[in-house]
């Protein structure tokens, strides 16, 4: 008989221990997805500003041929 409910306590001891990794996946795919949604947003940020740095460029070689038309 004690056998019996040493291995049902070690039982019951392995099913919470195990619903608490459960737990603790579920809270780390959650932190992850948090990550990849925050890189993506810096992906974004960074596609912007190669957009303004593009606009940029090409902003300043129109000013710079309206200003000097004799350079083509």
């Amino acid at each position: 008989m004690t056998s019996g409910k040493t291995y049902s306590r070690s039982i019951s001891a392995f099913t919470r221990a195990s619903s608490a990794l459960t737990l603790d996946s579920s809270a780390f795919a959650l932190d992850s997805s948090a990550f990849a949604l925050d890189s993506s947003a810096l992906a974004l940020d960074f596609t912007a500003f190669i957009r303004l740095l593009c606009f940029n460029f090409i902003f300043v070689l129109f000013l710079n041929y309206i200003n000097m038309p004799y350079i083509v």
